[in-house]
């Protein structure tokens, strides 16, 4: 009678505490899609200008970005809580007592079940560390990418002028050459120049006729093409090298007629033919727009984002209400700052000065939502990768456990250390293969999506996989060589004994 009062009393207990373990996070309602959906569009936004955040807005995106993972932290240890406390509630106590003390693995099913937990922590390891190396790689391909200009040293800032006054077109230009001048004159300072739109805030929308083409023919290869006003020592202020022609001289103007174009168009449009000297208009072959010179070709530099492909560009001489000033300096640009705007206030009080920064800075936005994507993926790779080597560990330490007295015998039948050690290591590295080889199964399946977010690398590197599979064998073997080592102390007659 007690032993069946016991026994209706355990299994509600253990059933309790299972379903308890599982409980769903409150968050996980019946619209958990909408709200996820809206949350990971939330985060992608923020990750995207990760460099406009403060440290409190950097460390919030971490704590929360960390949410998900620590939920399935949490989660992980209950969800597998559920087997043990689902067979514990259908054993019967005179049937745990009948065992008695005798060491056993538990059974077959029991030993599948912990070998099938070990198989897939190292899959899910192989995965996340293939993915994370993969990333990694992807980054440091992307900071050797040549931005096309030398952003060290370089100081840019936003000037604006009112709308509200009545300028014309050479007072505005009059005002930022003055500036130019002036910002240059400043000790420390190499040269100075000034862009309509150096960040690109604006997506490429321009299309161009070259002349003496067939209609067909006119606009042929231009791809994205953006059109840019710029000061004439623009390039002298970025370092950026001249391929063919000419710069600007200081006289022209807009209405000179004569642009600059980079690398791609050049390459795009006059395969083959030297581009000096040859003109096109923007619009189609039936628009009135002037014809424009090419009188110089300049190298492409990259402004948007790094990975994104060169786009095709053209500078003319000219200026507008709101222009980037770049200014090359000699140390620290911050250290002008207050200088420079002195200057430019000095010239008109009314002009707006904002958005300062520095090239350095600038490149380092430019990579930092692929830079935070790489270093979350890494951490998550490195925490799978102890919880596997965790997971071999523990499950080798406990066969080794109750498998002493079968240890004991082999040991007092003449078997060697070392076959002991083989035994062992073995087992434990046969579950760690079967895991990896299912991770980099699993790992080539995702190639496809991790095509998209690589750059310069591809999503089957070899070198990236060996270099996984021998890191994870390299961890597992040792965890697999510490139970085994302990195996091999094992004193025969103690082992015997003790059964």
């Amino acid at each position: 009678m007690f032993e069946r009062r016991k026994n209706r009393l355990t299994k509600p207990h253990l059933w309790l505490i299972a379903l308890i373990g599982v409980i769903v996070p409150r968050r996980l309602r019946i619209d958990w899609r909408q709200e996820w959906e809206s949350e990971l569009r939330y985060r992608e936004t923020l990750i995207s200008q990760w460099g406009k955040l403060d440290m409190r807005g950097k460390l919030s995106l971490l704590w929360h970005s960390l949410g998900a993972f620590m939920d399935a932290l949490w989660l992980q240890p209950r969800s597998f809580g559920l087997a043990p406390a689902w067979k514990a509630s259908r054993s019967h106590p005179n049937e745990a007592l009948k065992e008695g003390g005798r060491s056993s693995s538990g059974g077959l099913r029991l030993r599948q079940a912990r070998g099938f937990l070990v198989v897939v922590e190292c899959a899910l390891a192989v995965t996340l560390l293939a993915s994370a190396g993969l990333m990694i790689r992807s980054f440091m391909r992307l900071q050797s990418v040549d931005p096309g200009f030398k952003p060290e040293g370089v100081l840019l800032t936003r000037v604006s002028l009112p709308r509200s006054t009545n300028r014309t077109q050479a007072q505005t230009a009059a005002f930022f050459q003055q500036v130019i001048d002036r910002v240059a004159a400043l000790p420390g300072v190499h040269a100075a120049g000034a862009i309509e739109d150096f960040i690109m805030r604006r997506n490429p929308d321009n299309a161009i006729t070259v002349e003496g083409r067939a209609p067909d023919d006119a606009g042929r290869g231009a791809g994205e093409l953006i059109a840019e006003r710029i000061s004439h020592d623009l390039f002298q202020a970025l370092a950026m090298p001249l391929l063919k022609g000419r710069f600007f001289t200081r006289q022209e103007t807009i209405d000179s007629h004569l642009v600059i174009v980079n690398e791609t168009l050049a390459r795009r449009c006059f395969p083959g033919e030297d581009p000096i000297g040859k003109r096109f208009k923007f619009g189609g072959p039936k628009s009135e727009n002037n014809w424009f010179e090419i009188v110089g070709v300049v190298g492409d530099f990259r402004r948007q984002r790094l990975e994104k492909q060169d786009v095709s560009e053209v500078y003319a001489p000219g200026v507008s209400n709101n222009m980037d000033l770049l200014v090359r300096v000699s140390g620290d640009p911050l250290t002008l700052v207050g200088a420079v705007r002195r200057e430019i206030r000095s010239v008109d009080p009314t002009a707006a000065v904002y958005g300062v920064t520095t090239g350095t800075h600038l490149m380092e936005k430019l990579s930092a939502a692929r830079r935070f994507q790489t270093g979350l993926l890494a951490l998550f790779a490195m925490v799978a990768l102890v919880l596997a080597t965790i997971g071999v560990y523990g499950v080798m330490r406990y066969a080794v456990a109750q498998r002493t007295h079968e240890i004991g015998i082999r040991l007092a039948l003449g078997a060697r250390s070392s076959d002991v050690l083989r035994l062992v290591i073995g087992q434990g590295m046969r579950l760690t293969l079967i895991g990896m080889a299912t991770g980099l199964l699993a790992s080539f399946a995702l190639s496809r999506v991790m095509t998209q977010l690589l750059f310069g690398v591809s999503a089957t590197d070899p070198a990236v996989f060996v270099g996984v599979a021998a890191l994870l064998a390299a961890v597992a073997l040792l965890a697999c060589y510490l139970p085994a080592r302990r195996a091999t102390k094992v004193d025969p007659v103690i082992a015997l004994r003790s059964e």
